[in-house]
């Protein structure tokens, strides 16, 4: 999936035909709100999550089984 707002980008010149430089995804640091593609997502699929959070999310997990 390509970034609809420009965030991935080839850099410089091609060194050679199959290897090019590419600037990716800074997850939007300029913006104070995060990633723009996080808070357009049509179906919510996309979120930002710390490290913490996500633990905790595997907890849960493995004590609802």
């Amino acid at each position: 999936m390509a970034c609809p707002f420009g965030a991935v980008d080839v850099v410089g010149e091609a060194v050679a035909p199959q290897k090019i430089a590419l600037l990716k995804c800074d997850m939007c640091q300029h913006d104070p709100q995060g990633p723009a593609c996080v808070s357009v997502c049509p179906t919510d699929a996309l979120s930002i999550m710390t490290p913490e959070r996500l633990e905790q999310l595997s907890i849960q997990k493995r004590h609802a089984v």
